[in-house]
């Protein structure tokens, strides 16, 4: 026979066996286990944290320069984590929680401590 008849015939036999091979080795050697997953907490276990306290600035809850009746304040930074003023117990920004007495646009409030 020819070589190339031989090569022939070895190319379509391997075309034929290689995949019947596959197959038994496929249902011989069985699969890797899947690793094990963390077990999921339960459902009431899951318990979200409280907000942190929040509530909005408020300096308009206090005497501002006003021109024309419109409040005249910087309201860049009120959407930043607010402080409670010891003295008059309201809720301020960074910007607006120092006491200001003279109503300068530097920042700060006009402090009015409650009445007990």
């Amino acid at each position: 026979m020819d070589t190339e008849i031989i090569v022939a015939i070895i190319g379509a036999s391997a075309v034929v066996i290689g995949p019947i091979v596959g197959i038994i080795i496929k249902y011989c050697i069985p699969d890797k286990p899947d690793p094990p997953t963390p077990p999921r907490p339960r459902r009431e276990s899951i318990v979200p944290p409280p907000p942190p306290i929040n509530p909005p600035c408020q300096i308009l809850s206090t005497p501002v320069l006003r021109i024309a009746g419109i409040p005249f304040t910087n309201n860049a930074r009120c959407g930043e984590q607010r402080m409670k003023c010891e003295r008059c117990g309201k809720w301020f920004c960074p910007y607006h929680h120092p006491i200001n007495s003279d109503n300068s646009p530097n920042g700060g409030h006009i402090c009015q401590p409650s009445q007990p």
